[in-house]
């Protein structure tokens, strides 16, 4: 994104739609990031490698579990306790595995969605009407 985001600011008259593509790039990323994980975790397919928490050959989480557990843990500075308790709780209740899968779907299928909407708008629209994102121009 930082490669996009400098090549479209080169040109003296900088290239905008190139410029408004990196949030949709980003959102098309994790959006898949969650489908793949998301079906690895439906099919108990078992991780490659050590993913957060999870060690290796452990069934796959849906990737929403393992950003909630980076972002408490560290950010939030939850720690190891904080990541040891949410595993625990993902494991023994069906109830909050069932939640967790279904905000990786609804966060996964809406940022693919949501991306490549966005990125089709981009390169639709009149140039205009677009300025490093998609939104109303009215002129004075």
């Amino acid at each position: 994104m930082t490669g996009i985001l400098i090549g479209g600011s080169i040109p003296h008259e900088p290239l905008v739609r190139v410029l408004a593509i990196p949030v949709p790039i980003f959102f098309i990323g994790a959006g898949t990031l969650c489908i793949v994980t998301g079906a690895m975790s439906a099919l108990g397919m078992p991780t490659a490698c050590k993913v957060s928490s999870v060690p290796k050959g452990a069934p796959q989480p849906p990737y929403v579990l393992t950003a909630v557990e980076d972002v408490v843990g560290v950010d939030g500075g939850g720690a190891r306790p904080y990541r040891r308790k949410l595993l625990e709780r993902y494991n023994a209740s069906k109830r909050f595995r069932h939640l967790i899968a279904g905000l990786n779907w609804f966060w996964g299928i809406g940022g693919v969605v949501n991306g490549v909407g966005s990125l089709v708008a981009i390169w639709v629209i009149p140039q205009q009407e677009v300025a490093y994102g998609v939104g109303e121009y009215s002129r004075p």
